[in-house]
């Protein structure tokens, strides 16, 4: 295990439409504190710490997550840093934190500095798609409030937000264009950004109707395509970057396209450990909070919940020839009410698009006198 997802903050903002937290089932959070305490903290940093040291690990990843993460008051945070760092040494800790961007502040970016978290932003398109999914609590858009904030930070202090801003987050709409989002995000000179499957399974499906589903592959062929024949490599798109590595041979580890969740674990705001919290989509045995902070060791969820088990992937997937790239599907696309025996509810669209990959791939080589 080398990332720990630790939820800070139960509470959002902000009410996007497709949230998997608290939009799609899940009322979890309703029952846990609004916010990670000191106490929580320091006994999270005394496990890693034992984690780390069990396992001859020099540093283990924290994801600061929320809700959003923002809403916890500065100072308390801070604290909660330096808890978790004091309580785990010698481990040493790299923080991330993934953040809807509406309370991004001169302060906090300062506070990014000080403790060298790179931070990343959810941002979905141009307003006239993304402020029909991303919206506050008066169904208001959101879009251009958080450009403002990302404008005003660069020109504040633009060699800091330079070297902390990892990038865009931005979930997949069946309404637009894949070439067209990505142009608007070149064009406000993101560079680094990546794209996301909307969360379902074949419970409660991402997509309505076949429409959709077409609309939703063609988003990924014709973003691919405009990318590949951009040939800048400054230009990254990560969940691209990491199907291309498969095709080549290589292995990835993004969770969306298999990648193995034990290497990973949520710790909520009271204690509970978890696995993947978009799991909790499924309404299955393995959204439990039975394990705490306080009755076990980090790791131990994997085998608690057998996770190993229902990773495997179905009969279908495993004689599939893009089973090296897809690995079974992103394990919540899997749920069919029962198990998780089943392909990914994007097989289909994952299916053509690996195959327009390795036909945009031959000639590429071909154009460069590899084949």
């Amino acid at each position: 295990m080398d990332l720990i997802i630790y939820k800070i903050a139960q509470r959002c903002n902000i009410d996007c439409t497709y949230c998997y937290v608290y939009n799609m089932g899940d009322s979890s959070w309703k029952s846990r504190p609004k916010y990670a305490s000191i106490e929580v903290s320091s006994k999270l940093g005394s496990k890693i710490k034992s984690y780390g040291i069990k396992n001859a690990m020099k540093s283990i990843t924290i994801e600061l997550h929320g809700g959003e993460p923002l809403l916890m008051n500065k100072k308390k945070f801070c604290k909660i840093l330096d808890t978790l760092i004091q309580n785990s040494f010698p481990v040493k800790l790299d923080f991330i934190i993934q953040t809807n961007g509406l309370l991004l502040d001169s302060e906090w970016l300062s506070i990014f500095d000080k403790y060298r978290i790179p931070f990343s932003v959810s941002l979905d398109g141009p307003p006239k798609y993304a402020d029909e999914v991303r919206v506050d609590f008066k169904g208001q858009g959101t879009t251009m409030q958080v450009l403002k904030k990302l404008t005003l930070l660069q020109n504040e202090n633009k060699q800091v937000f330079d070297t902390l801003f990892s990038g865009i987050l931005s979930v997949i709409n069946s309404k637009t264009n894949g070439k067209e989002i990505t142009q608007w995000f070149l064009n406000l000179g993101f560079k680094n950004f990546d794209y996301l499957l909307p969360d379902g399974n074949y419970v409660n499906p991402p997509f309505k109707n076949e429409e959709q589903k077409i609309a939703i592959s063609n988003f990924l062929k014709d973003s691919f395509s405009y990318w590949v024949n951009l040939g800048n490599p400054e230009i990254r798109i990560r969940y691209f970057e990491e199907v291309i590595k498969t095709r080549v041979g290589k292995k990835s580890g993004l969770d969306a396209i298999g990648g193995d969740l034990s290497k990973m674990c949520v710790v909520e705001s009271d204690g509970t450990i978890g696995c993947h919290d978009v799991l909790r989509i499924c309404e299955s045995d393995i959204t439990g909070d039975q394990l705490n902070l306080n009755n076990s060791e980090l790791g131990e969820h994997s085998e608690y919940y057998g996770l190993k088990a229902i990773q495997k992937p179905c009969e279908k997937c495993l004689n599939c020839e893009y089973y090296d790239s897809c690995g079974g599907g992103y394990l919540p696309h899997r749920f069919d009410g029962r198990s998780f025996d089943n392909p990914s509810v994007y097989c289909d669209i994952l299916y053509d698009f690996f195959g327009f990959i390795d036909a945009v791939l031959n000639v590429e080589l071909n154009k460069a006198n590899v084949l």
